[in-house]
């Protein structure tokens, strides 16, 4: 019954990962760590097949062993989710928007900056 669940959870967050491409505000990296996770704890075929895949290996892959990106990867990150954030808030125009989007994107440069290492490349 728990790998049930776990694999239900590991599709939904892989769905929710995969709108996050193109809706603003919805993350993407977030909901797919999670996919890894929950798949790995539903079914270890299920874990290797996500893995494997390209998008993983490309995006995923060194945070998830190194807990670390390269500095073009974060700043890359940054641009993207930041720009789609600030889009959202021009886009929505509510004054709500305009006080949680900076503090969002405060957070987020801190927490990129701050608390994910970072690889030199050699």
């Amino acid at each position: 019954m728990a790998k049930f669940f776990f694999g239900a959870l590991a599709v939904v967050c892989f769905g929710l990962g995969t709108a996050g491409m193109v809706v603003p505000m919805l993350p993407t990296v977030p909901f797919y760590l999670l996919t890894v996770c929950f798949a790995a704890r539903s079914s270890s075929k299920l874990h290797a097949r996500l893995v494997r895949t390209r998008f993983y290996r490309q995006h995923l892959d060194e945070f998830v062993q190194h807990r670390s990106m390269t500095m073009r990867r974060k700043l890359m990150v940054m641009a993207l989710a930041g720009g789609s954030m600030l889009l959202s808030m021009v886009v929505i125009n509510h004054v709500a928007m305009y006080i949680v989007v900076p503090i969002l994107l405060a957070f987020k440069a801190w927490y990129f900056f701050a608390r994910v290492g970072t690889i030199h490349n050699a």
